[in-house]
């Protein structure tokens, strides 16, 4: 399953613009303000649960990408092992039929 460049540059895309509203949204702090206003945090909320239910396929689609990558690397130490023991077979085959020739 190929990974879907196009759908990540959308997301990132996404978060970068809700980054920035939310930055442009956070008051300047003086020295008193620490109280944020109810109706702002609610958007921020709402931005930030945007933004990770957009998040949440593609981090699916890396999980399942990165379990497949997982098998086919164990598939192909299998088969590596597998063409190591019969090289070596053959090598001591080889080894053997040239002590035969010798000693005719």
């Amino acid at each position: 399953m190929a990974l879907e460049f196009g759908a990540i540059t959308k997301i990132v895309g996404g978060l970068v613009d809700v980054a920035e509203m939310v930055a442009s949204r956070i008051p300047k702090k003086e020295s008193g303000a620490t109280d944020a206003s109810l109706p702002d945090l609610g958007e921020r909320v709402a931005g930030i649960e945007k933004i990770q239910g957009e998040q949440t396929p593609l981090v699916q689609k890396l999980a399942e990408q990165l379990e497949n990558v997982a098998a086919a690397g164990e598939k192909l130490n299998r088969r590596v092992s597998l063409l190591l023991v019969l090289s070596a077979g053959a090598l001591l085959l080889s080894i053997v039929a040239l002590v035969v020739a010798f000693l005719r």
